[in-house]
């Protein structure tokens, strides 16, 4: 032993400080989690070059992830060779208590509205600053109708604005400082004009969206609300531009959306808060 040396020096090992890499390495499931998050409804197919470059990974570790995922079931591999989202995602995600408890409330109240109006009926959640199609009634259509598991930005559109209205402020602010995508001439994409539409649909209590998603389309959406009146959904009613008057739509949404709520608080159904 080193007489010479403090004692201080023999009894602690050295420690070495850590590189900047060293520090950051994102762990498998980040990995994994970040590949998962490419896929959308616009890309909801990718090949493995394309998931590599855009996660950012190496090659080596983006083949083994994604062999990895597929082992599991959360990514497939399609006829043509490119990789889409596997059924045990989808399945574990019908569990979300935020989307299993209020379907299950929603669900015939939306059918009625169908039954009556005849006009496509959606409900939606809000996942932190996107929307997401849980369910909808209507008639069998063209693929360019949204379907269950879709996000969306929530600038445009009634059921989108009606989740944003009444989003925790901080989500409102970093979505307001986004970029606005633009998806017809009539899409928001002013924040100081955003503000106002969320504005009026705190005030009114409900969403009117003018042709703002597609050209042909009109929606109205008013808030669904849990036992301790936070909003944890909006039901969205989708109208073609031929029904532009707005007479009685709001008020036959809002009727819908009141029932919902009302046997929500009665059961007592206390949605997960979504940040």
């Amino acid at each position: 032993m080193d007489q010479n040396r403090p004692l201080s020096a023999l009894a602690a090992p050295a420690v070495r400080a850590l590189t900047a890499e060293e520090t950051i390495q994102p762990s498998s499931i980040d990995k994994a989690f970040r590949i998962l998050a490419m896929f959308s409804t616009a890309n909801p197919r990718l090949s493995l070059s394309e998931i590599q470059r855009s996660s950012g990974l190496a090659m080596t570790t983006t083949h083994r992830t994604v062999r990895n995922l597929v082992d599991l079931g959360a990514l497939q591999i399609c006829e043509d060779g490119r990789y889409a989202v596997g059924l045990t995602l989808w399945r574990l995600g019908c569990l979300s208590p935020a989307t299993v408890d209020i379907e299950r409330v929603a669900h015939p109240y939306m059918q009625a509205l169908y039954d009556k109006v005849k006009q496509p009926v959606q409900l939606l959640v809000r996942d932190g600053e996107r929307s997401v199609f849980v369910a909808r009634c209507a008639a069998t259509g063209p693929e360019r109708n949204p379907h269950v598991g879709a996000g969306y930005t929530m600038h445009a559109g009634a059921g989108g604005q009606v989740l944003l209205a009444f989003a925790p402020r901080v989500v409102q602010e970093r979505v307001l400082r986004s970029n606005l995508q633009a998806y017809t001439p009539r899409t928001p994409t002013d924040p100081s004009e955003l503000r106002g539409i969320l504005e009026d649909v705190r005030t009114q209590g409900y969403a009117w969206s003018d042709r703002q998603l597609r050209d042909d389309l009109l929606s109205v959406a008013a808030p669904i609300r849990d036992a301790n009146d936070r909003v944890v959904g909006a039901l969205s009613l989708v109208l073609p531009i031929e029904q532009e008057a707005r007479h009685p739509w709001p008020r036959i949404v809002l009727a819908t959306t009141r029932a919902i709520s009302g046997l929500l608080a009665r059961s007592g159904g206390n949605l997960p808060h979504t940040a």
